[in-house]
């Protein structure tokens, strides 16, 4: 599935391991719960009474677009696999033909050959889901003040006094001020939402726990790897994900350094 703002596109590859066994399906639907069960139900049709059991669903995480769709399918009991999308492309070779018909075939293709990679979906919980959107919004705020401390400080070195000046100086102020303000409520209710769950409490006490791991980069990691169940609690996995593991560049007679710490 090729997910975008309005509508999404599907291809249906029927294979048996590596081999297809019938013509590839296509077809588009609208983003919307309509949509959704109008897609299981020309699966169906198109499916000529295969068990559910043996459908995947793969599309690529594009974040907001592809969320309500995954639920859906989750809630239905589904199979659902959201990869990431450069791992799609890095696999596809060569394209020269770019659409939404031939996007929803390339992922399809992926999730053929690669089915035995398959991590399924696993949504977000509640409150998980709720710390994922005030991070977010959190990080924003804080590269609009950045932008706006940069604009600022360019215009008071480069420009001549004047009242233009002045003006500009103090509506900055204001406005970072406000900025602060919103980043420090923010911030509150990251803290507040952290205690009032279990689990998240738990395991952020522990990644904070870690020298040179603060509040952000332990949100981050919660969220992202869905409080660490994203890759089965694999720390080599996940190190990998975070961008922390060392990796060699060897070839022929080059050599690089590698970091020696994870």
């Amino acid at each position: 599935m090729d997910f975008s703002k309005e509508k999404f596109d599907v291809a249906v590859i029927f294979a048996d391991g590596l081999l297809e066994t019938a013509c590839r399906e296509f077809n588009t639907f609208k983003t919307t719960v309509s949509g959704y069960r109008q897609l299981v139900r020309w699966i169906k049709q198109v499916s000529a009474g295969l068990d559910p059991s043996q459908w995947l669903f793969c599309g690529e995480n594009t974040g907001d677009y592809s969320k309500p769709l995954c639920n859906f399918l989750y809630g239905k009991g589904f199979d659902m696999w959201l990869e990431n999308a450069k791992s799609i492309r890095d696999s596809s070779g060569i394209r020269r033909l770019k659409s939404d018909r031939a996007d929803a075939a390339m992922i399809a293709e992926y999730a053929m050959r690669n089915h035995d990679r398959t991590i399924l979906y696993e949504p977000l919980s509640p409150a998980l889901s709720q710390l994922r959107e005030l991070s977010l919004y959190r990080q924003m705020l804080v590269r609009q003040r950045s932008g706006f401390l940069v604009r600022r400080d360019e215009k008071m070195l480069t420009m001549e006094k004047s009242p233009v000046k002045t003006m500009i100086s103090q509506s900055g102020r204001r406005i970072l001020s406000e900025l602060d303000k919103e980043i420090d409520k923010i911030d509150k209710k990251i803290a507040s939402l952290i205690e009032s769950d279990g689990e998240l409490a738990e395991v952020f006490r522990i990644v904070t726990s870690v020298p040179g791991i603060g509040t952000q980069n332990a949100v981050f990691m919660m969220v992202y790897t869905n409080n660490f169940r994203k890759f089965g609690y694999d720390p080599r996995k996940i190190a990998c994900y975070y961008g922390i593991a060392p990796f060699g560049r060897d070839s022929g007679t080059s050599r690089a350094n590698i970091c020696n710490w994870i």
